[in-house]
Parts: C-alpha cells; sequence; structure tokens
C-alpha cells in the first residue's frame, strides 16, 4: 500500500489505521522503557531498597532464632510454654514461620514476649506458625533493642510418639537489620509423647 492507495481509503478507515498506527508506536516505547536497566534501577529506587533475604556480609556475631521447650518429655494430654528465643546483633524485625505435627500436637495461644512493641502477624495456618514482629518508629528513634524471648505458644499432647519436631521453615524466617537478613543458624526442638 502506498500514500495514493492510502488517500483512496475512506475516512474512517485511514482513521482506524492511523490509530493503530500511533498505539504500536506508543507501545513499542513503553515496552522499550519497561525493560530498559535505567527504568528498572528507577523503580527500585522509588519503591525502597529491596529486601536480602541472603546475607550478603558476614555478620560478626552469631544471630541465633531458637525454639526453646520447658522439657523434652510429655504425656499424652499434657501442655507446656514453648519459647521462642533471638539472641545476637541489634534487629528492627524478625519474620518466623516454625512447622509441626498437628495430629501429633495441638498449638494455641500465641503470646508476643514484649522483645518488639508491633505484632505484624500472628497466626496458626495448618501445620505452621506464622508470627512476625517488629519495632515501632518510636522504638527505633530510641534504638532500645534487647535480645532475649520472642514469642510462646502453648502445645498440648494429642498422641504418643518417639520424636516429633518444632521447627523453623528456614528459608521463611528472617532477622532483619534495615534491609539485611543476619540470621546465621536455627535451632529446634525434638519432643517425646508418651500414652502415661
Amino acid at each position: 500500500m502506498d500514500f495514493q492507495d492510502f488517500a483512496s481509503l475512506s475516512p474512517q478507515v485511514r482513521f482506524l489505521l492511523m490509530f493503530q498506527i500511533i498505539v504500536l508506536f506508543l507501545l513499542s516505547i513503553l515496552v522499550g522503557l519497561i525493560f530498559s536497566p535505567k527504568f528498572k534501577n528507577s523503580v527500585q529506587m522509588r519503591s525502597g531498597a529491596s529486601l536480602n533475604t541472603v546475607p550478603t556480609s558476614v555478620p560478626q556475631t552469631k544471630n541465633i532464632l531458637k525454639i526453646q521447650a520447658e522439657r523434652a518429655s510429655m504425656v499424652r494430654g499434657s501442655s507446656q510454654v514453648i519459647t521462642v528465643l533471638y539472641t545476637g546483633d541489634s534487629t528492627q524485625a524478625i519474620d518466623s514461620v516454625i512447622q509441626y505435627d498437628p495430629t501429633v500436637i495441638r498449638v494455641d495461644k500465641i503470646k508476643n514476649l514484649g522483645m518488639f512493641d508491633t505484632v505484624l502477624q500472628s497466626k496458626i495456618d495448618e501445620q505452621r506458625i506464622l508470627f512476625s514482629a517488629g519495632m515501632s518508629l518510636d522504638a527505633l528513634e530510641s534504638h532500645s533493642f534487647t535480645p532475649g524471648n520472642f514469642f510462646s505458644f502453648v502445645i498440648t499432647a494429642l498422641k504418643p510418639v518417639e520424636r516429633t519436631p518444632i521447627s523453623f521453615v528456614e528459608p521463611e524466617s528472617f532477622v532483619w537489620r534495615s534491609t539485611q537478613n543476619i540470621v546465621t543458624s536455627f535451632e529446634n526442638v525434638t519432643l517425646e509423647i508418651v500414652a502415661q
């Protein structure tokens, strides 16, 4: 199609062809912008820093998330408090995901133990406990952080087993300082449940 053919088209068809050409031109510019490295960097800068779930530098101290039981053996039907602790460097928030066997133990009564003043998430989801907490802006400004007891929950033994673990889901559990995950290790617990 040359210019004479274009000129011989009806005004409605010319309008539609011109509209399609303009839309294609604008779409090609938009796609080019979206996939350009400069645009991606600009969007990341405006939306805030990305979170590094794998430490980019080795922390200077051991930063440990630990699950601690009052006793390693339980009788079916009995209950005990399980405490989650953090020891290590100062942090602004912790995300923890803990897994357990719901056919062996029942979990309830999740409680923030005061390490952080803001609970972001606290729920039991099938066979997982999801608990996240962090510092409010006031706490961040006063730099008041003391490692220790993070949160607790109560378990009740449902049936006898030789071993039942309560453990962190490590790829989903983080200790945050700024945008850096600084956790260096996890300590889990294994319980025995007896009939009587």
